[in-house]
């Protein structure tokens, strides 16, 4: 299994709430080993796409059955991944049916460290997921709805800001200040690879 440590060693966070869930993660791959097991209740690293629309206008979002909310495509990490970019695409994939897209040249774009319920249908107790996302550019925004999803969208990035959860918010602004500068000489210029 790949490890995520090198890929956090140049990683700047955006903000104070990305800071600690950071340095959450720090802790966790400090003192745990088995870092993608779903069986692991002291929290997993996960791995979830935050999707652009061809046109840089919308980005993409589900509605987790289970959560009841709505959030980017993503999930556990399996076994068959390559990497934590891999995972994000495989979850992309599996949850919209989006399977044409452009992946970053190898940058984490966002870290939230947040709980999940706990689930007496899966026999789950309350733990950690430790999401690394990536930001995504869809070449096709033909949609297929999921079982793990009652409802699949595209939002404007205006919308996106509306919805109440912080670190979602935090990756809209993220993506509106990518969108801003991803043609001049900046971090982002390069992001998939142009």
């Amino acid at each position: 299994m790949f490890d995520i440590r090198e890929l956090l060693e140049t990683y700047r966070p955006f903000d104070a709430a990305e800071a600690i869930s950071l340095e959450r993660l720090r802790e966790y791959l400090r003192n745990n080993t088995d870092i993608f097991s779903r069986k692991n209740f002291k929290g997993h690293v996960t791995g979830s796409a935050l999707t652009l629309n061809k046109a840089h206008t919308h980005l993409l979002l589900v509605r987790h059955a289970q959560l009841n909310m709505w959030v980017q495509p993503g999930g556990h990490v399996e076994a068959q991944d390559a990497d934590i970019f891999a995972a994000a695409s495989r979850e992309l994939r599996e949850e919209t049916g989006i399977t044409t897209f452009k992946l970053p040249k190898l940058k984490i774009f966002d870290i939230d460290a947040h709980e999940i319920p706990d689930s007496t249908q899966k026999q789950e107790p309350r733990h950690c997921h430790f999401d690394i996302r990536v930001l995504l550019e869809a070449t096709d925004d033909r949609l297929t709805l999921s079982d793990e999803s009652s409802d699949i969208q595209w939002v404007t990035l205006e919308k996106a800001l509306t919805f109440a959860d912080a670190s979602f918010t935090r990756m809209t602004k993220k993506a509106q200040i990518f969108l801003a500068h991803r043609r001049e000489s900046s971090p982002w210029a390069k992001y998939f690879g142009q």
